[in-house]
């Protein structure tokens, strides 16, 4: 099977998100939240579809039994739902198929609801089992599906959702993933914090229209947060590899995790000024 670079599947979901180029203009009988959540919800839908096909080649990859080309897919498969994570509190039940960690479990790993990405990563990387890997992937491309038809459904999402979302991924970047527990066996927790910030700049970007009648500094402020925590992370990301979290030196950890609060400041910010309680 042919994978693409691991650069090329981060370049080409990161290079859609710049500062300010994920705002459109908006239909003249939409309110600015509606506008902000349907731009939201496009982007993610977008998403969901890279996710499927890279979930599909990771299931591909552990079916041959060959154990570099199953971390190299794992590597490639971790991005899209990263971003979509914001919207989480949206989709309890299938974030949790997708993305929970043995902790969230009675009994740990030894729980068989234990599912989803972490149950496939220790599999891989710590017990070198792709044969007990494979239905697990086969389960996470399942699951994808789920998560496919649920951000096609409005009803699950409101300003405050969104605002709710944001807020909390950002700020448990900086509280509580930065100590690796996120990629505990791959190592591969800076994937994780890239696409957490760009996930939450994706949302928000939405809401500058709206923002910047009330403060354009408030936008700029944001647009400052997002490209620094783009500069404070991309040295790690020059090579075809990205860096191992256990190479990261404290100094680098500390202004990582101050850049996600940095963020998670912007988004409370702009939704004090927007009053979306």
């Amino acid at each position: 099977m042919t994978l693409p670079t691991r650069r090329t599947v981060i370049t080409g979901l990161a290079g859609t998100i710049t500062a300010g180029s994920l705002i459109r203009p908006q239909p003249a009988d939409a309110s600015p939240f509606h506008s902000a959540i349907q731009q939201g919800l496009t982007y993610f839908q977008q998403q969901v579809a890279i996710q499927k096909g890279l979930c599909a080649d990771l299931t591909a990859a552990i079916a041959t039994g060959d154990q570099e080309t199953a971390e190299l897919a794992y590597e490639f498969s971790r991005a899209p739902y990263e971003q979509i994570e914001v919207h989480a509190g949206a989709f309890e039940d299938i974030d949790f198929a997708i993305d929970a960690r043995p902790y969230a479990v009675d009994g740990g790993e030894t729980n068989e609801s234990f599912v989803g990405f972490h149950r496939i990563e220790a599999l891989i990387y710590r017990d070198h089992n792709l044969t007990a890997a494979l239905p697990y992937a086969r389960q996470l491309e399942a699951s994808m599906v789920e998560l496919e038809s649920a951000l096609q459904d409005q009803s699950r999402f409101d300003p405050v959702q969104f605002m709710d979302g944001m807020q909390s991924l950002s700020e448990e970047v900086a509280a509580k993933k930065i100590s690796s527990e996120e990629e505990t066996w791959s190592d591969l927790s800076l994937i994780i914090f890239q696409n957490n910030f760009l996930g939450v700049q994706s949302q928000l970007a939405g809401f500058y229209p709206a923002l910047s009648q009330v403060s354009e500094s408030l936008v700029n402020d944001a647009e400052v947060a997002f490209l620094t925590a783009q500069a404070t992370l991309e040295p790690f990301f020059d090579s075809p590899r990205v860096t191992r979290y256990s190479d990261v030196r404290a100094a680098e950890r500390g202004a990582i995790a101050r850049s996600a609060y940095s963020i998670r400041d912007a988004v409370r910010n702009a939704r004090d000024a927007l009053e979306i309680a």
